[in-house]
């Protein structure tokens, strides 16, 4: 019954990140067609605010260039 419980929660998680996530990457999508940004540029955006969560610092790059600076 735990296994099933779990699983559960498990496609419940999936189908609800599903229903955030597709509208998010669709308004993102027309706001980078509507400013005519490249998507290459919108994988990039992704890839720096994938460092962000991950460095918990949305200014991360410049502490990375002031490191090297020095």
């Amino acid at each position: 019954m735990k296994i099933f419980e779990r699983s559960l929660w498990l496609v419940a998680g999936v189908v609800a990140g599903w229903l955030v996530a597709v509208p998010t990457i669709e308004y993102t999508k027309m706001l980078f067609e509507y400013f005519n940004i490249p998507m290459w540029g919108m994988a990039l955006l992704g890839v720096y605010l994938t460092f962000a969560v991950k460095f918990k610092n949305v200014f991360w790059i410049f502490n990375y260039i002031k490191r090297f600076m020095r």
